[in-house]
C-alpha cells in the first residue's frame, strides 16, 4: 500500500488555502470533524478570525480498517447542527468513500459548506464544496497525518 505523509506546513498551507477561499464572506461557525478535521480547522479559524468552532466526531475507519455499519452523526452533534444560523464551514482532512460526508450531509443547515485538504482518485466529492488539494491521491494511499503518525508496522500488528 502507498503511503503518503504531509507535513505540518503543507497542511498549514492547504488550510490558508481554505481561509483564501472564504475570506470575502467568511462563515459565522466552523464545524471541525473530529479527529482529523480538528486541527486544520482550527488554523482556519485563526486564519478567518472566527471565534465559533464546534467539533464531531464522525469516522469511517478504525486505524486502516472501514468499519462494517459506516459512520453515523450522533444525537447530540445532529442537535448542534440543527441549531446552527448563518453561514457554515465543515472542515475535514480528507474525503475518501465519501460515508462520512454522506452520513453528515442530511445534518447541515442549508447552505452550509465544506472543505476538505485532500481526496482520493475514487472519492466522490458529491458533498464537497472546496477542495484545498485538487490533485487527486492514488485511491490505493494511505495517508498519515503529522498529528497521528506511526509506523505502518506498528498500525498492521494492532489491527491484526
Amino acid at each position: 500500500m502507498a503511503e503518503f505523509n504531509p507535513s505540518f506546513e503543507d497542511i498549514d498551507r492547504l488550510s490558508r488555502r481554505i481561509a483564501e477561499r472564504y475570506r470575502a464572506n467568511p462563515p459565522q461557525t466552523i464545524v471541525a470533524i473530529c479527529r482529523g478535521g480538528a486541527i486544520p480547522a482550527i488554523l482556519v479559524s485563526h486564519y478567518l478570525g472566527i471565534a465559533d468552532v464546534r467539533y464531531l466526531t464522525l469516522s469511517a475507519y478504525n486505524d486502516r480498517t472501514l468499519k462494517g455499519a459506516g459512520p453515523r452523526v450522533a444525537d447530540e452533534d445532529a442537535r448542534m447542527l440543527s441549531a446552527l444560523t448563518g453561514r457554515v464551514l465543515v472542515v475535514d482532512d480528507m474525503v475518501d468513500n465519501g460515508m462520512s460526508l454522506g452520513a453528515l450531509a442530511e445534518h447541515l443547515p442549508k447552505g452550509a459548506e465544506v472543505a476538505v485538504l485532500y481526496s482520493k482518485a475514487h472519492s466522490p466529492r458529491t458533498h464537497v464544496t472546496y477542495l484545498a488539494e485538487p490533485e487527486a491521491l492514488a485511491s490505493d494511499c494511505w495517508v498519515n497525518f503529522p498529528w497521528e503518525k506511526r509506523p505502518l508496522a506498528e498500525t498492521l500488528a494492532r489491527v491484526s
